[in-house]
């Protein structure tokens, strides 16, 4: 069997642990050059452009998917619906790198979520009419939106016929996160139009 030894390895990097306090002191060095280089092309930092949308959805969070007897095919569903929209409805406003222009942007979730409501009030328009253009729109968005995000967790099924269980536990993205981030875009928003106007 053959036998390594460590000792002249570690006589090695015994000599290179001198030059380790150099080593960090230099890409600590360069790191601050970085960041005080990117602040000199971008004067326009986040305290000074009061219009950002910030959020970070990394936060996992338990989830329970059931049935519910909210978001039901009547008018109370679509009040449930309705409320689904933050403050803002489904756009946030950005401003501009040098922020003179205000920029309005629809969020992914909200989009979606605001679809399902026309979906929802188109399904329970009288008489029933024959699909508009916007409810077509509406389900091919969901539709690439849904192959978008490609979920591939595994749903336990409760019959042949391949219905899912009525209950399950699930990992999602903190979407409360979202929602705080639009509610603070939202009230910039309205105090600066306030402001200007």
């Amino acid at each position: 069997m053959k036998h390594i030894s460590t000792t002249g390895m570690y006589t090695k990097h015994k000599n290179c642990s001198a030059l380790l306090p150099l080593a960090v002191s230099f890409i600590l060095l360069s790191v601050a050059v970085t960041i005080l280089s990117l602040f000199a092309r971008n004067p326009t930092t986040e305290a000074s452009r009061p219009l950002t949308f910030d959020v970070n959805v990394g936060d996992l969070v338990g989830f329970t998917v059931f049935n519910t007897a909210r978001y039901g095919l009547n008018d109370e569903g679509a009040e449930d619906y309705a409320k689904l929209m933050p403050s803002g409805g489904h756009t946030v406003h950005l401003a501009s790198e040098d922020g003179q222009d205000i920029h309005a942007f629809t969020v992914t979730l909200f989009h979606q979520l605001k679809y399902l409501e026309i979906c929802h009030h188109e399904y329970l328009k009288k008489p029933r009419s024959p699909p508009t253009p916007l409810l077509r729109h509406c389900l091919n968005y969901l539709r690439q939106s849904v192959l978008c995000h490609a979920d591939t967790r595994l749903e336990s099924i409760k019959n042949a016929e391949v219905q899912s269980s009525k209950e399950y536990e699930t990992v999602c993205r903190d979407w409360t996160q979202v929602y705080d981030a639009a509610e603070r875009n939202h009230a910039s928003y309205k105090k600066l139009v306030n402001n200007t106007v």
